[in-house]
């Protein structure tokens, strides 16, 4: 065959190949989109009837952190096929009448089969070979039966088969009778976790008592953990009354700020109604708050264990206060508190945002431009009206979002552009790119104002010196490059301040905190020589080297990056009028965000090829780390904490979204919807959404709170490199390999 044919065929091949692929992509896509929405309509029904059970006694308490661990994880998975066999389950067990198997009908006509109606039993007895029952208008009353039924014993029972009671699950222990004319007869024994058998409709039903032995379930003896439950139980007294929380009465709280300090009396909160946002209402009007000045608070819940010998008592943060009150009391038994009645509660009261973000739903503009894929994008903190973009074609673009209009072109690099990085104050643009420099750009005019050499390899990550630690209004800008160096540069005069070169490969990213000894500033340097090290951002010189990922370090973020972002924009405030009333405003809004018990914390994430993560507080903790945060099966692409400092996110290549505890690492949901990696996300102003961008083509916007879907933002025709969320939560803008800026608004 001729080679041009050969390719052709080849050609062809693949193109049917790749098209049958396409398609059984996009029906499993279809597929498990629809599997969540169901799953989502029965989880709520599982739920409930798994507080059923727990109330009406059916389960003990063991039980029922048993099946509510299964439910959470199917829940979790979205797996349909796990909620529904739960909620069979529990319709077994709340007294529902569940299908059975061993049980053979014998339909005598399709009229007979098809017909649904319930009727008296009456039955024949072959009494030559005692086998078989002939059931011509089986009831539905089915009942439990003792172990006497196992030796084919017939026990007389009232005559009105409605007056029989079936019995629950926990008292079936032997074989499942039915009502035939006065007794009960003996049919089969139950499948495991039934309790009733259902019966409708004419049919006949054969139930060989010869062979009733072979069908039959034995069960096994008890194995040796059994054994040891049994004998626990003995041992332990057990709850035996369901006890609703509106019950139970009233528990005494204290309410005190980040730093310990009261803020109101102690006063008595009703169980019933002690939902986080009751508690919340009930301290705004305490504070003496009108209903339009109210703030939303987070609760966490002190705990203090008991003293130990020598007179010592550590006190333990809940993190997570319930949604549903009947729910505090197992969590505070969990921690030793038994009656809460008895003792006064200690909630820390953490304000949330003023304003609400509203999840983003439709696209607003897309607007073309680029010649390649846009590989990086990020908002101005001065306003959500510029946007600033770079991307394979070598330029920047700066748009404006209102509009849905390119503003400027920056034209110069001659590489890939990498990055783009506004200044606290929005007037400069930093960018960086693979021919080795760092331009500075002036925003409204489009103008080059300085470009920065010295770099021997592409540049690929900026940061900008936080707002309140400028002299004389000169700004410092920090560059990482693959050449293991980081230089400081003034941006006035475009000189090298101090040259960073203790890395041994390639720095990944750069990020600059405001934290140190003496508040002058800390730079984070992270590389693929497997470390990150923390640079004192005066002197040049290393503080210290935080060693731990066994593979390349990818990415870094601090708790303090969205206040060292925005400087003194803070939305719905006024603007100082003076650079130091600006700086002044900046260094109040940093130390709010970063002081923890009257101390300033700064804390690190580190995410790595090696899966996992770090969390780091250098300035306290030294380079011992704080967590270490496992649960990807994939390389971990970006990491990014809320601007509350409470929540962090990481995206994988496993095509997941975490969320985790900012304050010990520990692990709190898994957001589960992409079919593809996740390359970046990014939280709303407020800490209560999450936008991430995915090979798959599509965005998705995450209830944090819940972990839920809240809006999925398909729109993009290929896979999406680059996403941000705007200062003021009102817009996020997205890029990728489509070449086009998209922007998506409420």
């Amino acid at each position: 065959m001729p080679v041009p044919a050969l390719l052709a065929t080849a050609a062809a091949c693949g193109s049917l190949v790749t098209t049958i692929k396409s398609g059984w992509e996009l029906s499993r896509m279809i597929r498990q989109k629809l599997d969540a929405k169901q799953a989502d309509e029965v989880s709520d029904r599982v739920y409930r009837q798994l507080r059923r059970a727990l109330h009406s006694g059916r389960l003990t308490e063991k039980e029922y952190n048993y099946w509510y661990k299964k439910f959470l994880v199917a829940n979790a998975q979205k797996n349909v096929w796990a909620l529904r066999r739960i909620c069979g389950h529990f319709q077994m067990l709340n007294g529902h009448l569940p299908s059975a198997k061993g049980i053979r009908y014998r339909g005598s006509s399709k009229e007979q089969r098809s017909s649904n109606r319930v009727g008296h039993m009456h039955v024949q007895v072959d009494d030559e070979r005692n086998r078989a029952l002939h059931l011509e208008q089986p009831h539905r009353s089915v009942v439990g039966v003792s172990d006497a039924l196992k030796k084919h014993q017939h026990l007389d029972v009232p005559s009105t088969p409605s007056s029989i009671e079936p019995l629950p699950l926990n008292d079936v222990r032997g074989e499942i009778g039915i009502v035939l004319d006065r007794q009960i007869f003996l049919v089969e024994a139950p499948p495991p976790g039934a309790a009733y058998l259902p019966f409708g409709g004419p049919y006949n039903l054969v139930a060989s008592l010869a062979e009733h032995s072979k069908m039959a379930t034995v069960l096994p003896p008890p194995s040796k953990r059994q054994r040891r439950e049994d004998l626990e139980k003995t041992q332990v007294q057990q709850d035996v009354t369901a006890v609703s929380a509106a019950d139970l009465g009233p528990f005494k709280a204290r309410f005190v700020d980040a730093d310990g300090n009261q803020m109101t009396n102690v006063v008595e909160i009703p169980l019933a109604d002690a939902t986080e946002r009751n508690v919340s209402l009930l301290l705004n009007t305490l504070l003496g708050r009108d209903r339009e000045d109210h703030t939303p608070y987070r609760f966490r819940i002190h705990v203090a264990s008991p003293q130990t010998a020598d007179g010592k008592q550590t006190t333990s943060i809940l993190d997570f206060y319930p949604t549903n009150p009947s729910a505090l009391l197992p969590l505070l038994a969990s921690h030793g508190i038994t009656s809460p009645f008895e003792t006064t509660l200690t909630l820390s009261a953490e304000p949330q945002s003023i304003f609400r973000v509203q999840a983003v739903t439709r696209l607003a503009h897309r607007i073309p431009g680029h010649g390649q894929p846009i590989l990086c994008a990020s908002f101005s903190p001065a306003s959500p009206s510029r946007l600033a973009t770079g991307s394979g074609d070598n330029t920047a673009r700066i748009w404006d979002p209102d509009t849905g209009t390119p503003h400027r072109t920056l034209t110069g690099h001659t590489g890939w552009v990498l990055g783009v990085a506004w200044a606290p104050d929005g007037s400069r643009l930093a960018t960086c790119s693979m021919d080795k420099t760092v331009r500075i750009w002036e925003p409204e005019t489009g103008k080059l104002s300085a470009e920065l050499k010295g770099h021997s390899k592409r540049v690929q990550s900026l940061a900008w010196e936080p707002y309140h630690l400028w002299r004389d209004g000169t700004p410092r800008l920090a560059s990482a490059s693959a050449d293991g160096s980081v230089r400081i540069w003034v941006v006035n005069t475009g000189r090298t301040e101090h040259v960073l070169g203790g890395h041994k490969g390639n720095v990944s990213c750069v990020r600059w905190g405001a934290g140190g000894k003496n508040g002058t500033g800390l730079i984070y340097t992270a590389s693929h020589d497997k470390t990150i090290k923390v640079w004192d951002a005066m002197q040049g010189t290393l503080v210290t080297t935080l060693s731990g990922h066994a593979h390349w370090v990818n990415h870094l973020a601090l708790s303090t990056d969205h206040v060292l972002r925005t400087a003194y924009f803070e939305y719905g405030k006024d603007i100082p009028a003076t650079e130091e009333g600006k700086r002044a405003l900046a260094k109040e809004r940093f130390e709010k965000a970063a002081r923890i018990q009257g101390k300033v914390v700064e804390r690190l994430v580190s995410a790595s090829d090696d899966f996992t993560m770090y969390l780091w507080d250098p300035m306290n903790e030294g380079n011992k780390p704080v967590a270490r945060m496992n649960g990807h099966q994939k390389q971990v692409n970006h990491v990014t904490f809320s601007p509350d400092g409470s929540l962090i996110a990481s995206a994988a290549w496993d095509n997941h979204t975490k969320l985790w505890n900012a304050r010990d690492g520990k692990f709190i949901n898994t957001l589960r919807g992409h079919v593809a990696p996740v390359y970046q996300c990014s939280f709303s102003a407020d800490s209560r959404l999450l936008v991430t961008a995915s090979k798959d083509t599509t965005l998705k916007c995450w209830n944090v709170r819940t972990g839920k879907l809240a809006n999925d933002l398909p729109g993009h025709e290929d896979e999406v490199y680059a996403v941000d969320w705007s200062p003021d939560g009102k817009m996020v803008g997205s890029g990728g390999k489509d070449k086009a800026v998209r922007l998506w608004r409420n």
